[in-house]
């Protein structure tokens, strides 16, 4: 994962393990989906497609977030990390389901809620 967006991550307030981290690099997919269920964290990919097959064939995971690089859904590191957040912030459930950040990112979160979630 793109060490700037870990770090945009971590300076929000998220506690990241990468891929790297975990000894999931270069692992199929599917064992790296399964890696992450098993540490109770959900995969954050650009690898769209693939995913979403990996969430078809087994939907009982920690959660998927996808975000798509294409032209015309390009997302900033930070449009990203404001994504996730708003899907927090909104409640959403991320564990057995698959989601797609790009409708998620375009307006920065209320970090304050999020910090009130988290005390609760």
């Amino acid at each position: 994962m793109d060490t700037y967006l870990v770090k945009e991550f971590r300076q929000s307030g998220y506690d990241v393990v990468t891929a790297a981290d975990a000894g999931l690099l270069r692992t199929r997919d599917d064992l790296v989906v399964k890696g992450a269920t098993r540490l109770g964290r959900a995969v954050l990919t650009f690898n769209c497609g693939d995913f979403q097959i990996v969430h078809k064939q087994d939907p009982n995971h920690a959660g998927i977030l996808v975000s798509y690089t294409d032209g015309t859904h390009y997302m900033t590191n930070r449009e990203i990390v404001w994504a996730v957040t708003n899907r927090v912030v909104a409640e959403q459930p991320i564990p057995r389901n698959l989601h797609v950040l790009n409708q998620w990112g375009y307006y920065q979160p209320d970090f304050k809620a999020l910090r009130k979630k988290s005390e609760e």
